[in-house]
């Protein structure tokens, strides 16, 4: 079972219960690249930008290495993940967890939220939406 997915040009990222996997001949054949759990995997910026069963990985070289970043995240079970420039938003089941230095710390915001538990999350400008199992949130001031 395949939990999502992820293109970049001709490459596909698509992760699920037992792995993380790439394509680079638009999905004629697929490679794992991780065993695991992945819930999410987000590309912006040239970054690829995963879910980890110990936090979130964050790959500048296109999937070659993968970065560990879990300082700061009150729970590392992530159900999305959504980032644009140096702001990065994960979607957990205790909170929305930003980071606004790419990743090297997170501040975990529940204020305002429906119900803790977040299934998706998504920013424009300062608006951060944030779809919790109490209904969606919207947040105008970036999320805290």
């Amino acid at each position: 079972t395949m939990y999502c997915v992820a293109v970049l040009g001709s490459t596909i990222w698509t992760g699920g219960f037992d792995g993380l996997y790439v394509s680079d001949d638009e999905g004629q054949t697929y490679q794992k690249v991780f065993d695991g759990f992945f819930a999410d995997v987000f590309i912006t910026d040239g970054k690829i930008y995963t879910t980890l069963e110990t936090g979130i990985g964050i790959s500048s070289d296109g999937g070659a290495t993968f970065y560990i970043y879990d300082n700061g995240l009150t729970e590392t079970s992530i159900n999305r993940i959504f980032a644009v420039g140096n702001t990065i938003y994960a979607a957990t089941q205790t909170g929305v967890a930003i980071s606004t230095n790419g990743g090297n710390s997170f501040t975990n915001h529940t204020r305002g939220l429906g119900n803790e538990w977040v299934n998706d999350v998504f920013a424009l400008g300062t608006t951060v939406y944030a779809a919790t199992v109490g209904g969606l949130s919207v947040s105008s001031d970036g999320g805290r």
